[in-house]
């Protein structure tokens, strides 16, 4: 296959580029230790379950979406926009619990739309915004906190000669 056609750059170094900043910090990377895991690395299940499920494990994970494409603005058609969703998890009966390592789900919300909202990509996104976020219990019985952020870039699909 052509190496074009293999080359995620756009979005996946952006994503990648975020994973890098929130498991270097110093309030996620620990101790205790959360686990900040890209979203569509693997057996994206299993590694939540390693994340937060056994104590001393951290007690929560950040997981970083695969950023998506918004629809253009037809008045600003150069502009290339995407949204990238951060979930942050917890498994309350381990994490809650007196051996439990007490890391809420809201705290690593709260870390996380620090190191992110307002910081600017190096891949020539502009400063991320929170536009949403949410609260409470998956379907999994985890208790999350899941906010997306919106960012832009100048985009054109033209070749040069």
């Amino acid at each position: 296959m052509s190496e074009a056609i293999q080359d995620f750059g756009l979005f996946r170094n952006t994503q990648e580029e975020i994973v890098l900043r929130l498991s270097t910090d110093p309030q996620l990377s620990g101790p205790p230790r959360i686990g900040v895991i890209r979203q569509d690395m693997g057996d994206i299940d299993q590694q939540i379950a390693e994340a937060i499920g056994p104590i001393g494990s951290g007690g929560g994970c950040v997981i970083v979406g695969y950023p998506k494409r918004l629809p253009r603005d037809p008045k600003r058609p150069y502009l290339l926009r995407a949204s990238i969703e951060i979930q942050c998890l917890e498994t309350p009966i381990v994490n809650r619990s007196e051996t439990g390592n007490q890391v809420r789900s809201l705290r690593i919300g709260e870390i996380v739309f620090n190191l992110l909202d307002g910081w600017s990509s190096q891949y020539g996104w502009t400063e991320l915004l929170q536009t949403s976020s949410q609260s409470g219990e998956t379907v999994d019985g985890h208790i999350g906190d899941v906010m997306v952020f919106e960012t832009e870039t100048f985009y054109t699909t033209q070749t040069q000669p």
